[in-house]
């Protein structure tokens, strides 16, 4: 009885460390994988911290049938919740942008289901003080890969989601471009007073791989970088403003950030990865940046995502592509030269099918002169998924087992008794 009574509390007690363990103890170390991103300057008005959230992708109603569905949906979700409140305590951003795909079976649930995933999603992205919220749209929200865009969709997203074509904060201006429908906002969308702003263009689609419709952009908005997603990885696409010259990045290196100085003509496409672990890869994350004094950008991303980014000149020829997934890997971005990139946010859904997924993190500084980028790259989910899974089996296994042995010694226990219990003469 004492050995039995041991062995299940050593279960027991492996159990409860591994539930610690994996609900608790990753989300609380995360961070000491993160590059710490900070304004340079205490006192610079200038400097804008920016959370990019990417491909959240909340899993619907019909892809898993009742009741593993709600399993699934609980699990996806608390991890996102969880990653996205280590990275909002860790950053304190001043604008959250999120880059689309923000559900998985948006383009084809029903009104009520639409609005079902909305309350999930502010359920799940919630933080305690004040800041400026930016939501585009996805293919998976409105349609458009592979399927048609639907207009009524279109049109239930900007109502529930009600802002702005150009939203302000302070000195800088996001400009929501959609490169699914190819719109994006005009002059006249500019809320007055605001043309002189720093400009960011936001798109879930990559846009200067659509040169023409790129071309468009550049000649009536001139924005100083674009963010994107989509891709599911981490890198930026660095090139001249007249979108020559590209040079793709990488981005996913642990505590890597990247420091962009707007003072020169190159033009920035950043790509942040998604932050759900249900898209396929182990890069997952959130991506962060901070502007600066003097239109400085420094981006970041957090643990959990492939960033990559595009570099190219501002007439969108002599282009390179970098990818950006190097741990604590830091892009610094000058806006004073003749580049242009385009930085890529990696997702932050574990189910995406990477395991780079986390949140794009941005600084611009010195003025809006330059950028730091950098990801917060989010632990991975299926190792730990199937660590439950193998514990379950254990389980089960050992319950099988016991229940086996328990049924076998009372048989044996009974036989005997009733052996005992026999008259005499039917023993001889």
């Amino acid at each position: 009885m004492y050995r039995r009574s041991t062995t299940v509390k050593y279960i027991l007690a492996a159990c409860l460390g591994a539930v610690v363990y994996c609900e608790w103890f990753i989300y609380l170390v995360q961070p000491q994988y993160w590059t710490e991103l900070e304004c340079a300057n205490d006192h610079d008005r200038s400097c804008t911290k920016i959370l990019f959230i990417a491909d959240p992708q909340i899993q619907g109603e019909e892809a898993v049938e009742p009741p593993l569905s709600y399993i699934f949906n609980w699990d996806s979700d608390r991890f996102l919740r969880s990653t996205f409140d280590v990275a909002v305590n860790y950053f304190k951003p001043d604008v959250l942008v999120y880059l689309g795909d923000l559900m998985d079976e948006g383009s084809i649930s029903t009104f009520r289901q639409f609005h079902g995933y909305v309350q999930r999603l502010a359920d799940i992205f919630v933080w305690n003080y004040p800041a400026v919220q930016v939501w585009l749209p996805g293919d998976n929200d409105i349609g458009g890969e592979h399927e048609l865009v639907h207009r009524s969709r279109v049109e239930e997203f900007e109502k529930t989601f009600s802002q702005q074509k150009v939203i302000t904060y302070t000195n800088m201006s996001f400009y929501v471009v959609n490169a699914i429908t190819y719109t994006f906002p005009e002059k006249t969308d500019e809320p007055p007073g605001t043309e002189n702003n720093f400009k960011i263009a936001v798109s879930h689609y990559p846009i200067t791989m659509r040169v023409m419709f790129a071309q468009k952009i550049m000649k009536t908005i001139n924005p100083r970088i674009f963010f994107c997603a989509h891709d599911h990885e981490s890198k930026y696409v660095k090139q001249h403003k007249d979108l020559t010259h590209k040079v793709t990045t990488w981005f996913n290196a642990p505590k890597s950030t990247l420091d962009i100085s707007f003072e020169d003509d190159s033009l920035y496409e950043i790509y942040v990865p998604t932050c759900s672990y249900r898209m396929g890869t182990s890069y997952i994350g959130f991506g962060a940046a901070i502007v600066e004094l003097a239109l400085k950008i420094r981006p970041g991303v957090a643990i959990a995502l492939i960033v990559p980014k595009t570099q190219c000149s501002k007439d969108l020829t002599h282009k390179v592509t970098t990818w950006f997934n190097a741990p604590k890997s830091t892009l610094d971005i000058s806006f004073e030269d003749d580049l242009l990139y385009e930085i890529y946010v990696p997702t932050c859904s574990y189910r995406m099918g990477t395991s780079y997924i986390g949140f794009g993190a941005a600084i611009v500084e010195n003025d809006y002169k330059s950028m730091r980028y950098t990801v917060f790259w989010s632990p991975t989910r299926f190792p730990y998924l199937y660590l439950y899974l193998a514990m379950l089996i254990a389980l089960l296994a050992y319950s099988l087992i016991f229940c086996v042995a328990q049924l076998a010694f009372r048989k044996l226990k009974h036989a005997k008794k009733k052996r005992d219990t026999s008259p005499l003469l039917e023993r001889i």
